[in-house]
């Protein structure tokens, strides 16, 4: 399954940066440009870029950097943001 690493703005409600991960086999430009992406992530390098992006919004923040599994970019969208609606 597909994973995506993003930055959620709870204040917001916004994902201003989109990541997808990607394999070696995979059309890394097509993916980003079909969902929308701000880029791609090789496999390889999620957990460091993960951890980067982390200590970027330190706890407290309105901010926060999170990673998860699902088939597209659109279901991470609604399913996170309506977690954190009043």
């Amino acid at each position: 399954m597909p994973c995506y690493l993003f930055v959620f703005n709870e204040t917001t409600g916004t994902f201003p940066e989109r990541y997808r991960v990607v394999r070696d086999h995979e059309a890394a430009d097509a993916l980003r440009a079909a969902e929308d992406l701000t880029g791609t992530v090789p496999e390889a390098a999620a957990d460091a870029f993960l951890e980067a992006l982390t200590a970027r919004f330190p706890p407290g923040s309105a901010s926060r950097a999170e990673k998860v599994s699902a088939t597209r970019w659109e279901t991470v969208a609604r399913s996170y943001a309506g977690l954190f609606r009043d």
